[in-house]
Formats: C-alpha cells, structure tokens, sequence
C-alpha cells in the first residue's frame, strides 16, 4: 500500500515518513499495552490516525470531522474483521 499524498506539506510529511509496516507494528504493540486495552475509544482513535496519516492524509484530521469519519472507521473495520 502505497502512500498518495494529497497536497505539498502532505508530500513532505509522507516523504519523511518511516516505513509503513514498521509503523503498524509498532502500532500493534502500542494497542496491547494496558492503557489501551482497557479502553474503546482510544485504541481506534490512534489507529485511526495513524492509518489516515500513513495514507498520506493527515491534514484532513481535523477536530470537526474526525468523529464521523472515525465512527466509519471503526464500522469498516468491524465489518472486515468479521469475513
């Protein structure tokens, strides 16, 4: 899966970016951590953001829209992880 940035400063953000499975592992580990494991929100709030971000995307995390297009995140995910 490749990185598309969306505009310049997405381009430089991407460019500067690790690599994309060395970030979901990482991400993997962070999820199983106890601070995230007994919560809901916060393990899909940070996967969320660092899948958006990886898709070159980051700058569309904004506060205002972050609730609808997290809640169809979340719904997305719950219906793949059921196939």
């Amino acid at each position: 899966m490749g990185i598309s940035p969306q505009s310049e400063k997405d381009t430089i953000l991407a460019e500067s970016l690790p690599n994309a499975v060395l970030v979901r592992e990482q991400l993997r580990r962070l999820v199983a951590h106890p601070l995230f494991t007994n919560s809901k929100r916060y393990p899909v709030l940070l996967k969320y953001t660092v899948e958006q971000t990886l898709l070159g995307k980051a700058g569309d995390l904004k506060e205002r829209t972050l609730h609808t297009k997290k809640a169809r995140f979340v719904i997305q995910n719950r219906t793949e992880g059921s196939k």
